[in-house]
C-alpha cells in the first residue's frame, strides 16, 4: 500500500466521568505525553474542545455543548482522530479507532467506548 494514500481516522465516545480538561490530560499521558491544548470557542462549532497534533496525526477532544444549543442530547465526550494533512491522494481509509480504544483503556481509567 502507498502510505500517501492512506487516510487514517476514528473516533471514540467517553463518559464524562472528568472534566473535559482532566480528561484531555488523561489521554494525552496515554499518547505518550501529547499535550493538549484549550481551543478557542467555535473551533468545533458549539463543542467546547481541547486540540493535539503528534506523529502526523491531529486530536480533537470534544465536550458537551450547552443544552441550548443541542438538537439530540449529547451526553458524552467525543475524542477525534484525524490525519494532520490529507492530499488528493488520500484515497484508503484506515480507521483508528479499535486501536485507541484499546489504547486508551489500557492505560486511563476512562470509560471509552467506540463509536
Amino acid at each position: 500500500m502507498d502510505y500517501r494514500k492512506l487516510n487514517i481516522m476514528g473516533g471514540l465516545r467517553i463518559s464524562p466521568t472528568f472534566s473535559l480538561a482532566e480528561t484531555a490530560e488523561k489521554i494525552g499521558a496515554a499518547l505518550g505525553g501529547v499535550r493538549f491544548a484549550k481551543d478557542s470557542p467555535g473551533k468545533y462549532d458549539e463543542f467546547p474542545s481541547f486540540s493535539a497534533e503528534a506523529a502526523g496525526l491531529s486530536f480533537a477532544l470534544l465536550g458537551i455543548p450547552d443544552l441550548s444549543a443541542q438538537v439530540t442530547p449529547i451526553n458524552d465526550f467525543e475524542f477525534q482522530i484525524g490525519m494532520s494533512f490529507r492530499t488528493g491522494e488520500s484515497t484508503e481509509t484506515c480507521d483508528a479507532s479499535g486501536y485507541y480504544l484499546r489504547l486508551l483503556r489500557s492505560r486511563t481509567d476512562l470509560s471509552v467506548v467506540d463509536l
